[in-house]
């Protein structure tokens, strides 16, 4: 019998369609249109976007201290500071040197990292899981880009493509033109590249340490595989910058349907077995464990002082990758 804890790997087989284009993109021109349309409403400016450069002043509030409009506190003068922010008043009363400290405002560099390995390359529904991932960093995209700020990306998959910060149209276009590029359908029996499943969480270790610490980091994956020792990757992550975690599922991964007897292959081993779907014990057991994991993920996340946005692929994205963001 397979084990149902394991369930959330395999795929059932489909018969391959000549009808198919394998080439197209998974994003047409004129849904990305709409979304940057849609995303242009959201403000009366639309499309007047100001003139941006890498990490300039802006109204985000930063993590770091230093020079700004907002005072943050009064610290000891130490050596080497500038005497231009000495606090006087607050000197004058305690008899010792202190200084004003300012909270620095600028816009953060925002990285959004799209999971495209082979448990991503699956659907049930409306769309498969890495199409809803580009969705996800268009939205993305363009709403960095209507707020002024850079955006780059990391495309995590067997040829990793890394995608510097850029700002404002070009900057966006890049990045959902390249999650928008077609992703290679799984073969049958064989093994698909990037199947070994480590293709994200090797990336995460590469960016956690190409990116200047304060960064905006979104990752969109569907987190197969996720334990407390993968999850060091996002934690070295969470520790310097600003992780936003989103998870793309489908509904197939939480419940299985009673279709009886069905063929399931693991796309990362290419290993495929017959299952009783029309089992009630076994229907059960594969719910248990879907949710089980769902909170072992939600738990890491919470330890990392982190809530993990859950968006599944039949869904309309465009709300909940918002409040992800901070916006409603």
């Amino acid at each position: 019998m397979i084990q149902i804890d394991r369930m959330r790997a395999w795929l059932p087989r489909k018969p391959n369609s000549p009808a198919t284009n394998v080439q197209a993109n998974l994003l047409s021109a004129a849904e990305i249109a709409g979304l940057q349309a849609q995303v242009d409403a959201l403000s009366a400016n639309g499309g007047q976007m100001p003139e941006v450069h890498y990490r300039h002043a802006g109204d985000f509030r930063s993590v770091y201290l230093g020079t700004g409009m907002d005072f943050e506190e009064s610290r000891l003068y130490a050596r080497g500071d500038d005497l231009r922010s000495m606090d006087w008043r607050t000197t004058a009363r305690i008899g010792k040197p202190y200084l004003k400290v300012y909270r620095e405002e600028h816009h953060p560099e925002t990285h959004v990292v799209v999971d495209r390995g082979v448990t991503m390359r699956f659907g049930t529904v409306k769309r498969l899981k890495v199409t809803q991932a580009a969705w996800v960093a268009a939205i993305v995209a363009f709403v960095v880009m209507r707020d002024g700020g850079c955006v780059g990306g990391t495309l995590a998959q067997a040829d990793r493509l890394f995608l510097p910060c850029a700002s404002g149209e070009p900057g966006a276009n890049r990045l959902v033109e390249a999650a928008a590029m077609a992703a290679p359908p799984l073969i049958p029996g064989a093994v698909n590249p990037g199947a070994g499943g480590d293709d994200l969480w090797q990336t995460l270790e590469q960016v956690s340490t190409r990116l200047q610490r304060g960064a905006r980091v979104v990752v969109v994956s569907d987190f197969h595989g996720l334990d407390r020792l993968r999850g060091g990757a996002l934690m070295r992550i969470a520790a310097s910058h600003q992780l936003i975690p989103i998870q793309i599922l489908d509904r197939a991964e939480s419940s299985l349907p009673a279709v009886g007897h069905a063929c399931f292959e693991d796309p990362q081993t290419g290993r495929r077995q017959w299952l009783d779907t029309g089992s009630e014990s076994v229907r059960q057991a594969f719910s248990a464990r879907a949710a089980a994991a769902r909170v072992a993920a939600d738990d890491l996340f919470s330890a990392m002082g982190l809530r993990l946005t859950r968006i599944h692929a039949d869904e309309d994205p465009f709300l909940p990758v918002l409040r992800a963001l901070g916006h409603g």
